[in-house]
Protein backbone atom coordinates (compact mmCIF):
# COMPACT_ATOMS: atom_id res chain seq x y z
CA UNK A 1 0.00 0.00 0.00
CA UNK A 2 1.59 3.66 -0.54
CA UNK A 3 1.37 6.00 2.72
CA UNK A 4 1.17 9.66 1.11
CA UNK A 5 -2.24 10.14 3.33
CA UNK A 6 -1.40 10.30 6.70
CA UNK A 7 -3.60 12.23 9.48
CA UNK A 8 -2.89 15.00 11.78
CA UNK A 9 -2.25 13.33 15.11
CA UNK A 10 -3.78 16.39 17.58
CA UNK A 11 -7.14 15.52 18.42
CA UNK A 12 -9.39 18.74 18.15
CA UNK A 13 -10.94 20.05 21.07
CA UNK A 14 -12.97 22.90 21.79
CA UNK A 15 -15.99 24.97 23.37
CA UNK A 16 -19.59 24.80 23.14
CA UNK A 17 -22.23 27.17 22.54
CA UNK A 18 -26.04 27.49 21.21
CA UNK A 19 -27.47 25.30 18.75
CA UNK A 20 -29.25 28.12 17.26
CA UNK A 21 -32.69 25.39 16.57
CA UNK A 22 -35.45 26.43 18.36
CA UNK A 23 -33.33 28.67 20.73
CA UNK A 24 -32.23 25.22 22.86
CA UNK A 25 -29.39 24.69 24.81
CA UNK A 26 -26.89 22.75 22.62
CA UNK A 27 -26.95 18.94 24.37
CA UNK A 28 -23.54 17.72 25.17
CA UNK A 29 -23.13 16.05 21.70
CA UNK A 30 -21.98 19.16 20.43
CA UNK A 31 -20.39 20.32 22.80
CA UNK A 32 -16.83 19.99 22.59
CA UNK A 33 -15.67 20.19 19.03
CA UNK A 34 -13.79 22.77 17.09
CA UNK A 35 -13.36 22.91 13.67
CA UNK A 36 -9.55 23.19 12.26
CA UNK A 37 -9.06 26.30 10.04
CA UNK A 38 -10.13 25.82 6.52
CA UNK A 39 -12.80 23.26 7.46
CA UNK A 40 -14.72 24.60 5.26
CA UNK A 41 -12.77 24.59 2.13
CA UNK A 42 -12.21 21.60 -0.31
CA UNK A 43 -14.29 18.18 -0.72
CA UNK A 44 -14.77 16.70 2.98
CA UNK A 45 -14.99 13.33 4.20
CA UNK A 46 -17.61 12.63 7.08
CA UNK A 47 -16.97 9.29 9.19
CA UNK A 48 -19.44 8.19 11.44
CA UNK A 49 -17.48 6.46 14.64
CA UNK A 50 -18.50 4.03 17.22
CA UNK A 51 -16.66 4.25 20.58
CA UNK A 52 -18.77 2.93 23.44
CA UNK A 53 -20.44 4.34 25.36
CA UNK A 54 -21.23 7.01 22.39
CA UNK A 55 -19.48 7.98 19.39
CA UNK A 56 -18.38 10.62 16.77
CA UNK A 57 -17.87 12.15 13.58
CA UNK A 58 -14.78 12.80 12.11
CA UNK A 59 -14.49 15.17 9.34
CA UNK A 60 -11.65 14.44 7.21
CA UNK A 61 -10.51 16.63 3.88
CA UNK A 62 -10.85 14.54 0.95
CA UNK A 63 -8.71 12.63 -0.61
CA UNK A 64 -5.75 14.18 1.18
CA UNK A 65 -7.21 12.44 4.79
CA UNK A 66 -6.05 15.49 6.64
CA UNK A 67 -8.13 15.77 10.06
CA UNK A 68 -10.00 18.76 10.20
CA UNK A 69 -12.62 18.27 12.78
CA UNK A 70 -14.27 16.10 15.58
CA UNK A 71 -17.81 16.12 16.22
CA UNK A 72 -18.24 13.94 19.63
CA UNK A 73 -20.28 12.90 22.55
CA UNK A 74 -23.18 11.61 20.67
CA UNK A 75 -23.92 8.25 19.36
CA UNK A 76 -23.83 8.69 15.00
CA UNK A 77 -25.18 6.36 12.51
CA UNK A 78 -25.17 6.69 8.57
CA UNK A 79 -24.74 10.12 7.28
CA UNK A 80 -25.74 11.31 4.34
CA UNK A 81 -24.97 14.49 2.39
CA UNK A 82 -26.76 16.83 -0.59
CA UNK A 83 -25.42 18.48 -4.12
CA UNK A 84 -24.99 21.61 -2.21
CA UNK A 85 -22.44 20.03 0.24
CA UNK A 86 -25.00 19.89 3.27
CA UNK A 87 -24.48 16.90 5.61
CA UNK A 88 -27.28 15.03 7.65
CA UNK A 89 -26.29 13.29 10.46
CA UNK A 90 -28.86 10.77 12.47
CA UNK A 91 -27.55 9.82 15.78
CA UNK A 92 -28.98 9.56 19.63
CA UNK A 93 -28.74 11.17 22.52
CA UNK A 94 -29.63 9.91 25.69
CA UNK A 95 -31.70 6.97 23.53
CA UNK A 96 -33.90 9.70 21.33
CA UNK A 97 -32.48 9.65 17.56
CA UNK A 98 -32.58 12.74 15.91
CA UNK A 99 -31.43 13.83 12.82
CA UNK A 100 -28.78 16.96 12.39
CA UNK A 101 -28.19 19.03 9.68
CA UNK A 102 -24.78 20.50 8.74
CA UNK A 103 -23.53 23.11 6.45
CA UNK A 104 -20.62 21.82 4.68
CA UNK A 105 -17.69 22.29 7.19
CA UNK A 106 -19.68 23.12 10.07
CA UNK A 107 -19.61 21.27 13.45
CA UNK A 108 -22.98 23.51 14.52
CA UNK A 109 -26.15 22.13 13.87
CA UNK A 110 -28.41 24.26 11.60
CA UNK A 111 -31.33 22.50 11.58
CA UNK A 112 -32.80 19.08 13.69
CA UNK A 113 -35.20 16.90 13.07
CA UNK A 114 -36.63 14.85 15.72
CA UNK A 115 -37.38 11.52 15.17
CA UNK A 116 -40.57 9.21 16.61
CA UNK A 117 -39.07 6.64 18.96
CA UNK A 118 -40.67 4.16 17.60
CA UNK A 119 -39.14 4.26 14.51
CA UNK A 120 -35.01 4.90 14.63
CA UNK A 121 -32.67 6.00 12.53
CA UNK A 122 -30.32 4.17 10.76
CA UNK A 123 -29.55 6.15 8.21
CA UNK A 124 -30.07 8.81 5.23
CA UNK A 125 -30.69 10.21 1.73
CA UNK A 126 -31.10 13.19 0.13
CA UNK A 127 -33.26 13.28 -2.92
CA UNK A 128 -31.66 15.41 -5.26
CA UNK A 129 -34.28 16.40 -7.03
CA UNK A 130 -36.73 17.71 -4.49
CA UNK A 131 -34.24 18.05 -1.22
CA UNK A 132 -36.45 16.03 0.88
CA UNK A 133 -34.66 13.63 3.68
CA UNK A 134 -35.30 9.84 3.26
CA UNK A 135 -34.67 8.67 6.89
CA UNK A 136 -34.07 4.49 7.37
CA UNK A 137 -35.29 3.60 10.38
CA UNK A 138 -35.83 -0.03 12.03
CA UNK A 139 -38.48 -0.97 10.13
CA UNK A 140 -39.19 2.24 7.94
CA UNK A 141 -38.38 4.71 6.11
CA UNK A 142 -39.67 8.49 7.02
CA UNK A 143 -39.50 10.85 4.29
CA UNK A 144 -39.34 14.54 4.89
CA UNK A 145 -40.65 16.71 2.76
CA UNK A 146 -37.73 19.66 1.99
CA UNK A 147 -35.35 18.12 4.24
CA UNK A 148 -37.16 19.94 6.98
CA UNK A 149 -38.99 18.98 10.27
CA UNK A 150 -42.44 18.05 10.01
CA UNK A 151 -45.21 14.85 9.30
CA UNK A 152 -42.75 12.83 7.12
CA UNK A 153 -44.27 10.20 4.53
CA UNK A 154 -44.22 7.12 6.11
CA UNK A 155 -43.46 3.45 4.93
CA UNK A 156 -44.06 0.74 6.81
CA UNK A 157 -41.78 -1.89 5.46
CA UNK A 158 -43.14 -5.04 8.00
CA UNK A 159 -40.44 -7.43 8.87
CA UNK A 160 -37.41 -5.40 6.55
CA UNK A 161 -35.21 -4.03 8.52
CA UNK A 162 -33.17 -1.42 6.29
CA UNK A 163 -29.43 -0.54 6.77
CA UNK A 164 -28.99 2.30 4.05
CA UNK A 165 -30.51 3.93 1.54
CA UNK A 166 -29.92 6.53 -1.28
CA UNK A 167 -31.79 8.09 -3.82
CA UNK A 168 -30.07 7.94 -8.05
CA UNK A 169 -30.33 11.12 -9.99
CA UNK A 170 -34.04 10.80 -11.28
CA UNK A 171 -35.34 10.48 -7.48
CA UNK A 172 -36.02 6.66 -7.14
CA UNK A 173 -35.20 5.69 -3.73
CA UNK A 174 -33.59 2.05 -2.63
CA UNK A 175 -32.56 0.28 0.16
CA UNK A 176 -30.55 -2.86 0.99
CA UNK A 177 -31.80 -4.67 4.43
CA UNK A 178 -32.14 -7.67 5.68
CA UNK A 179 -35.54 -9.67 6.92
CA UNK A 180 -36.07 -10.08 10.60
CA UNK A 181 -33.84 -12.36 12.37
CA UNK A 182 -33.04 -14.47 9.05
CA UNK A 183 -30.72 -12.51 7.69
CA UNK A 184 -32.29 -12.57 4.34
CA UNK A 185 -30.76 -10.48 1.89
CA UNK A 186 -33.22 -7.75 0.83
CA UNK A 187 -32.93 -5.07 -1.88
CA UNK A 188 -36.02 -2.85 -2.71
CA UNK A 189 -36.92 0.49 -5.08
CA UNK A 190 -39.44 3.68 -4.25
CA UNK A 191 -39.73 4.82 -8.06
CA UNK A 192 -40.37 8.24 -7.80
CA UNK A 193 -44.06 9.22 -7.84
CA UNK A 194 -44.85 5.27 -5.91
CA UNK A 195 -46.37 4.61 -3.18
CA UNK A 196 -44.87 1.39 -1.92
CA UNK A 197 -41.20 -0.01 -2.77
CA UNK A 198 -40.42 -2.74 -4.97
CA UNK A 199 -38.30 -5.81 -4.21
CA UNK A 200 -35.88 -6.80 -6.22
CA UNK A 201 -33.07 -9.54 -6.51
CA UNK A 202 -29.49 -9.09 -8.65
CA UNK A 203 -28.51 -11.19 -11.29
CA UNK A 204 -25.36 -11.92 -9.33
CA UNK A 205 -25.05 -13.45 -5.98
CA UNK A 206 -24.63 -10.49 -2.91
CA UNK A 207 -23.84 -10.62 0.67
CA UNK A 208 -25.85 -11.82 3.13
CA UNK A 209 -25.38 -9.00 5.07
CA UNK A 210 -25.97 -5.61 3.77
CA UNK A 211 -24.16 -2.35 4.49
CA UNK A 212 -23.06 0.60 2.12
CA UNK A 213 -25.46 1.81 -0.52
CA UNK A 214 -24.45 4.57 -3.19
CA UNK A 215 -25.30 6.27 -6.33
CA UNK A 216 -22.02 6.80 -7.65
CA UNK A 217 -22.85 8.86 -10.49
CA UNK A 218 -23.85 6.48 -13.28
CA UNK A 219 -25.20 3.81 -11.19
CA UNK A 220 -26.28 2.27 -7.81
CA UNK A 221 -23.98 0.80 -6.32
CA UNK A 222 -23.65 -2.44 -3.13
CA UNK A 223 -21.68 -4.71 -1.85
CA UNK A 224 -21.34 -8.02 -3.18
CA UNK A 225 -20.08 -10.86 -1.65
CA UNK A 226 -19.52 -14.09 -3.82
CA UNK A 227 -17.03 -15.60 -1.44
CA UNK A 228 -14.24 -14.67 0.67
CA UNK A 229 -14.31 -11.80 -1.29
CA UNK A 230 -15.94 -8.53 -0.81
CA UNK A 231 -16.58 -6.56 -3.96
CA UNK A 232 -18.68 -3.87 -5.35
CA UNK A 233 -21.85 -4.32 -7.47
CA UNK A 234 -22.28 -1.92 -10.38
CA UNK A 235 -26.22 -2.05 -11.21
CA UNK A 236 -29.61 -0.91 -12.84
CA UNK A 237 -32.99 -2.40 -12.21
CA UNK A 238 -35.34 -3.62 -14.77
CA UNK A 239 -38.31 -5.22 -13.82
CA UNK A 240 -38.02 -6.96 -10.66
CA UNK A 241 -34.08 -8.20 -11.65
CA UNK A 242 -30.58 -5.59 -10.72
CA UNK A 243 -28.57 -6.08 -13.63
CA UNK A 244 -25.05 -5.88 -12.34
CA UNK A 245 -23.60 -4.16 -14.76
CA UNK A 246 -20.05 -4.20 -13.18
CA UNK A 247 -18.34 -6.00 -10.74
CA UNK A 248 -15.66 -3.67 -9.14
CA UNK A 249 -12.69 -5.81 -6.91
CA UNK A 250 -11.02 -3.31 -4.58
CA UNK A 251 -7.85 -5.50 -2.62
CA UNK A 252 -8.49 -5.26 1.09
CA UNK A 253 -11.60 -3.79 1.18
CA UNK A 254 -13.57 -5.08 4.35
CA UNK A 255 -16.48 -7.33 4.40
CA UNK A 256 -19.31 -5.80 4.88
CA UNK A 257 -18.14 -2.24 3.84
CA UNK A 258 -18.89 1.64 3.92
CA UNK A 259 -17.95 3.23 1.31
CA UNK A 260 -18.02 6.45 -1.33
CA UNK A 261 -17.35 7.46 -4.65
CA UNK A 262 -16.66 10.67 -5.80
CA UNK A 263 -15.18 11.23 -9.52
CA UNK A 264 -12.48 8.26 -10.20
CA UNK A 265 -11.89 7.66 -6.30
CA UNK A 266 -13.69 5.28 -4.55
CA UNK A 267 -12.71 5.57 -0.52
CA UNK A 268 -13.99 2.97 1.54
CA UNK A 269 -13.55 0.73 4.82
CA UNK A 270 -10.52 -1.71 5.21
CA UNK A 271 -9.27 -4.49 7.01
CA UNK A 272 -11.32 -7.78 7.74
CA UNK A 273 -12.90 -5.78 10.47
CA UNK A 274 -13.09 -2.47 8.89
CA UNK A 275 -11.58 -0.63 11.05
CA UNK A 276 -9.47 1.62 8.34
CA UNK A 277 -9.96 3.85 5.50
CA UNK A 278 -8.55 3.08 1.84
CA UNK A 279 -8.47 4.85 -1.40
CA UNK A 280 -8.99 3.49 -4.83
CA UNK A 281 -9.40 4.12 -8.12
CA UNK A 282 -13.05 3.62 -9.49
CA UNK A 283 -14.62 2.14 -11.40
CA UNK A 284 -11.36 0.35 -12.00
CA UNK A 285 -10.55 -1.11 -8.38
CA UNK A 286 -7.33 -3.04 -7.73
CA UNK A 287 -4.82 -2.65 -5.48
CA UNK A 288 -5.42 0.98 -3.06
CA UNK A 289 -3.66 3.84 -3.98
CA UNK A 290 -3.83 5.87 -0.48
CA UNK A 291 -4.35 4.80 2.65
CA UNK A 292 -6.28 6.95 5.50
CA UNK A 293 -5.74 5.58 8.77
CA UNK A 294 -6.13 1.91 10.64
CA UNK A 295 -7.40 3.25 13.98
CA UNK A 296 -10.70 3.39 13.54
CA UNK A 297 -13.00 1.67 16.14
CA UNK A 298 -16.58 0.54 14.77
CA UNK A 299 -17.75 2.82 11.49
CA UNK A 300 -21.24 3.01 11.24
CA UNK A 301 -21.54 4.74 7.61
CA UNK A 302 -19.68 7.59 5.93
CA UNK A 303 -20.38 10.40 3.28
CA UNK A 304 -18.79 12.71 1.06
CA UNK A 305 -19.44 16.38 1.07
CA UNK A 306 -18.62 17.83 -2.13
CA UNK A 307 -17.23 21.46 -2.21
CA UNK A 308 -19.22 24.65 -3.44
Amino acid sequence: MVTRICFLAALLAGCGGQLGIGGTTAPKAFQNFRAAQGARHGDLLYVSDYTSPTGHVLILSFPSGERLATISGFAPVSPCSDASGNVWIPGYVDGHASVYKFAHGGTKPISKIAIPHRYGAQACAVDPTTGDLAVAGDTSINVFPGGVSGTPTHYDLGYASPRDCAYDAHGNLYFDGAQGSTAFYLLAELTKGSSNFRYFSLDKRAGFYPTGLIWDGQHMAVEGFPGRRTDIYRFDVSGKKGDVVQVVRATDLSRHPWFGVLGNELVGTANENGTGILLWKYPQGGPPIAEFSRRFTDIQGMTISVAQ
